[in-house]
């Protein structure tokens, strides 16, 4: 995790963001989610997958949290969405349209939708 991202999430992690949490695969969907207008602050990036160590970090730290997944119709975003949702089954799965392929690929009004559809915006 760069430092940046580190400092980010201790802030998180102190309750000084909103409790409202999207996990994305990579950088690139996390700038097409806030040029959707959600806060930088709360999405975390998986980087592709993730390891049991990683996760279980995760489980740690976001418990309390409300979680929503949102990742590529494709076979990585199916992995990541089984794993995140058996380690939280709180958790809330958001699915792009699938002509799309990729979050990052999605048109905002698409993804401004989807984020107005769960209370997000």
């Amino acid at each position: 995790m760069l430092e940046t991202e580190r400092y980010k999430f201790s802030l998180f992690l102190k309750g000084e963001t909103m409790n409202k949490i999207i996990l994305v695969e990579g950088k690139t969907d996390k700038k097409a989610l806030i040029r959707a207008g959600f806060l930088k602050e709360n999405i975390i990036c998986t980087y592709g997958t993730v390891s049991f160590e990683r996760l279980e970090e995760l489980m740690d730290q976001l418990e309390n949290e409300e979680l929503y997944f949102l990742f590529d119709e494709d076979f990585s975003g199916d992995k990541l969405r089984k794993q995140f949702i058996q380690a939280f089954p709180n958790g809330v799965i958001m699915r792009i349209p699938k002509e799309y392929h990729q979050v990052a690929e999605t048109p905002v009004d698409i993804l401004k939708e989807l984020l107005n559809k769960h209370y997000l915006l």
